[in-house]
């Protein structure tokens, strides 16, 4: 598995012959998965971008969406990925403290993003 920041709340992660973006920059950048923390509008058009709460799984790469408010009220997703028996937290951009509730539901965390 390789991890690469791209800046701010971007990141790559590889594992075999997937590839994941968190928070892509660049509409162009290819992977078989595309995460973003917020909506995006173009992901009605383009079936490799997940930005809704839920449990996927693509190739060898597992994960889990759980939204949290921000203090402006807007939603946004935390994401956990499951690779290589290993769990990626990435709390995007988290502008306030988690509560116990919340900690309880991410659980246990490997890698913190």
């Amino acid at each position: 598995m390789n991890i690469t920041w791209y800046g701010d709340t971007t990141f790559v992660v590889e594992h075999n012959n997937t590839k994941l973006i968190i928070n892509p920059k660049k509409e162009d950048q290819e992977a078989n998965i595309k995460v973003f923390t917020k909506e995006q509008a173009e992901s009605a058009k383009d079936p490799h971008i997940f930005d809704w709460p839920g449990e996927y799984e693509v190739g060898e790469i597992g994960w889990t969406s759980i939204p949290f408010e921000r203090k402006d009220d807007s939603e946004e997703l935390i994401y956990i990925f499951d690779v290589e028996h290993m769990k990626i937290c990435h709390l995007g951009n988290l502008d306030t403290d988690l509560d116990e509730e919340k900690l309880k539901e991410l659980g246990e965390i490997d890698i913190l993003i």
